[in-house]
């Protein structure tokens, strides 16, 4: 298991990273943003966060390689271990102080995420999930708390999207197709965490995404007992080579109720 190796000090030096991100948070100004090449954000928290995760990661693993959204040209790894990271996930929210941004940190051996940390530093809470060791929340200094999915409420689901996507026509056909539900819209990666403490029952995503969006989210999710699938029914798998897009996919909490919805 990597959780002896690995997870108590990430943990501990994700949650150093809060106050320095809280204050860029609270104080950002126009100097602080800027548009990456592919039109999207970047800021000064972005890439502080960038940084720091880097040369922590580098110095605890010094021999698993390192793909993070920041970093400066797209690295094709070869090995079967690496990270993957999104130093700061919802730049977007960030900018506009909706509080859903959160630092997403996996460990990715042979395709498949095996450890997921994610961090929103906003409510000083972890959510984290070990390959066959379960998933948790933990809440500022308490005690981490196994989480669980719920079983599909298929008469009314919640479902939780992105709320910079609500117009997309795919996602309104999906809900369209369920007819009776409840919505919540909210950003970044913390749309996962609800899946798996069984606050919401489905995430669909027709839009693009990076594997370091997802691959922390995934394994938590699944963890807790839900699933993360492409159209075709398969599980979100993750390779080293750019230019780490994933399909469009489906988080769900127990049970498989919608899934064929979602398939071609």
């Amino acid at each position: 298991m990597f959780s002896d190796a690995y997870l108590p000090a990430l943990l501990k030096f994700l949650k150093t990273l809060r106050p320095p991100l809280i204050e860029l948070y609270h104080h950002q100004n126009t100097s602080d943003v800027h548009t990456k090449s592919d039109n999207s954000p970047v800021t000064t928290a972005d890439l502080v966060s960038h940084k720091a995760i880097l040369k922590f990661l580098t110095e605890l693993t010094p021999n698993i390689p390192v793909i993070s959204e920041e970093s400066e040209t797209p690295v094709s790894v070869t090995t079967n271990q690496f990270w993957l990271i999104d130093p700061l996930d919802g730049t977007r929210e960030f900018i506009a102080k909706t509080d859903d941004f959160s630092i997403n940190v996996a460990l990715i051996e042979n395709n498949v995420a095996v450890l997921g940390i994610i961090y929103v530093p906003v409510f000083d809470a972890f959510y984290f999930a070990e390959k066959n060791n379960g998933a948790f929340k933990q809440q500022g200094d308490e005690l981490p708390e196994k989480i669980h999915t719920r079983k599909i409420n298929t008469d009314k689901p919640v479902v939780i999207a992105s709320r910079r996507h609500a117009n997309n026509e795919k996602l309104q056909n999906f809900f369209e197709n369920i007819k009776d539900y409840e919505r919540i819209s909210r950003g970044s990666a913390i749309k996962f965490c609800l899946i798996a403490e069984g606050k919401a029952d489905l995430y669909p995503r027709f839009g693009e995404t990076f594997f370091w969006d997802t691959a922390a989210g995934q394994c938590i999710v699944e963890e807790a007992g839900g699933a993360v699938i492409d159209v075709k029914g398969n599980a979100l798998r993750y390779n080293g080579a750019p230019p780490y897009l994933n399909s469009f996919f489906l988080a769900v909490g127990s049970g498989t109720g919608f899934m064929h919805l979602f398939k071609e």
